[in-house]
């Protein structure tokens, strides 16, 4: 990388350090863990979704393949408890007994 493309790294970085650093001390993000420890899983997720959707799309030309699954579970996982972050149970994970309680 380049000098530019390190300025720019850093500065994302520092955004959303930040951003979870001020949900925190607002109760909309978990203050139970760390924020560079949230912007790591942020950040995974994000380059996980974008190369896993450009492999999937080459592999098999579908171009309607959509990340909001994932977000939305990256999203009840650093929610904090109360702010209405919650997920049902999808229903092939369902057992006899299970009406897709809040996870």
């Amino acid at each position: 990388m380049d000098g530019y493309d390190v300025v720019v790294v850093d500065r994302s970085k520092s955004f959303i350090l930040t951003a979870f650093e001020d949900g925190a001390a607002q109760g909309a993000i978990r203050a139970d863990l760390d924020p560079e420890i949230l912007m790591v899983l942020f950040m995974g997720t994000v380059h996980a979704l974008i190369g896993m959707q450009g492999i999937h799309k080459l592999a098999t030309g579908d171009l309607d393949e959509k990340p909001e699954r994932v977000l939305d579970a990256l999203k009840a996982l650093i929610e904090s408890p109360g702010t209405g972050a919650s997920m049902i149970r999808p229903e092939h994970l369902r057992d006899e007994h299970d009406q897709g309680e809040l996870i």
